[in-house]
């Protein structure tokens, strides 16, 4: 019965690209195509509440309102949390710099120079040892968080 239900949903599938085809043509087709490819995100609202819940408890961590956290003219607690958010983003949600730039508004370059400064922190520096601290604290509430989420999606019924 499930190889039916396949063949089924790959005529289906067929007869929609023909159509498609037929309509629009074959270059906006496969740009549509690479489109959704690319675009494809399998849990949406589990990734929305991640990036939420990563930004706010971040900048909970650092002192930092999150109003604040696009603002260019601020040093210090600002860049130490964008800083560990990219770091976060990076780790939990796979987020590449285009990504990370994407959700905070702030330039790639700037992000990248953080994430370099992350990699190279020591520990036995006060602020460096703090912002550490921050991370693996942070990094844990995260993983914490995740499996919560996952827990319950897994237990919801599907529709």
């Amino acid at each position: 019965m499930a190889k039916e239900e396949f063949n089924n949903a790959m005529s289906e599938l067929f007869n929609e690209m023909a159509e498609s085809l037929n309509r629009i043509g074959y270059q906006r087709t496969k740009t549509a195509i690479k489109e959704a490819r690319e675009n494809f995100d399998p849990a949406p609202e589990q990734h929305r509440l991640l990036k939420k819940f990563i930004i706010r408890e971040t900048c909970i961590a650092f002192g930092v309102p999150v109003t604040k956290l696009k603002n260019n003219k601020s040093r210090g607690n600002r860049s130490y949390c964008i800083m560990v958010i990219s770091a976060l983003f990076k780790k939990h949600l796979d987020y590449n710099l285009k990504e990370t730039h994407a959700v905070l508004d702030v330039h790639y370059t700037h992000i990248s120079r953080l994430l370099s400064q992350f990699n190279t922190l020591n520990e036995k520096n006060k602020t460096q040892g703090r912002i550490k601290m921050n991370y693996l604290d942070l990094d844990k509430m995260v993983t914490e968080f995740k499996k919560k989420n996952i827990l319950e999606s897994a237990n919801e019924p599907e529709s």
